[in-house]
């Protein structure tokens, strides 16, 4: 938006859109790992000042307009069952996709809508790139 400040302040360097797509999926990633390691539901504290560290939390929330260029650390969870008998991975999975679940809406609450909007209008479109 015009006068609002850059999600991410600097230059900005012209980028391949699979690197950054790249870049981007591998921070999401790290906040899913954050969740499985730490079992952090609601492991973030109130959102700091630092715009990067706003940024850096805003990213998960990304994942609706990126998911089809950076996947998603819940990707292949639908997978059938390996053999009769046994849970399938969504079955065996369903407190990771819960915790996930959970993690998503809390950082919903605690990052501000402008941070997310900021990525959405200066990063998404340098990644989903129509030809």
């Amino acid at each position: 938006r015009p006068g609002q400040p850059l999600a991410l302040p600097g230059a900005v360097l012209p980028s391949d859109p699979r690197v950054l797509a790249g870049v981007v999926g591998a921070l999401v990633h790290l906040h899913f790992l954050k969740v499985l390691e730490l079992d952090a539901r609601l492991g973030v504290a109130a959102v700091s000042r630092d715009p990067g560290v706003t940024a850096f939390l805003a990213l998960p929330l990304l994942l609706p307009y990126l998911h089809e260029v950076t996947g998603t650390p819940l990707g292949g969870l639908d997978t059938p069952p390996a053999a009769p008998g046994r849970a399938s991975r969504a079955a065996v999975d369903a407190p990771v996709v819960r915790r996930w679940t959970e993690y998503l809406d809390h950082l919903q609450e605690l990052v501000p809508r402008s941070a997310v909007d900021n990525l959405l209008a200066s990063l998404v479109p340098n990644i989903v790139q129509t030809s």
